[in-house]
């Protein structure tokens, strides 16, 4: 009696396996689009920061995030170099790798907080008198 219900407890567990299994790669999935979307607006707005063609080149916001459905070869690109990305920090460790991107990534972001503050706003218009 116990051997029968110890076999019938492992069929539910296996099924709880396999929805956890499921669950994992729609998260891997929607979390490498939105790295990769993430990553994407970056280097548009690092673009329009150097004058570069790969900028935004002033389209608002709504039409920087619909660009991308438009184009699947580039989000696919870019989903799969922030997962590069990503593979690569893994890779390293956690000394080798995550402290290494914070003790860069926290000034950087810094840095680029205050040249947000510091560069005129494209959307913002200049009057004159």
């Amino acid at each position: 009696m116990a051997l029968w219900a110890l076999t019938e407890h492992l069929q539910a567990l296996q099924v709880a396996g396999l929805a956890g299994y499921c669950r994992c790669g729609a998260d891997l999935q929607l979390y490498s689009a939105l790295g990769g979307y993430c990553l994407r607006y970056v280097v548009g707005n690092f673009g329009n920061l150097i004058g570069a063609e790969f900028g935004t080149n002033g389209v608002g916001g709504a039409d920087v995030f619909q660009g991308p459905l438009s184009q699947p070869d580039v989000s696919i690109a870019f989903a799969l170099a922030f997962m590069l990305i990503t593979m690569l920090v893994v890779m390293c460790g956690v000394g080798g790798g995550i402290e290494r991107v914070c003790s860069v990534g926290m000034p950087a972001l810094f840095f680029i907080l205050i040249i947000c503050i510091i560069a005129p706003a494209p959307c913002r218009v200049r009057r004159t008198a």
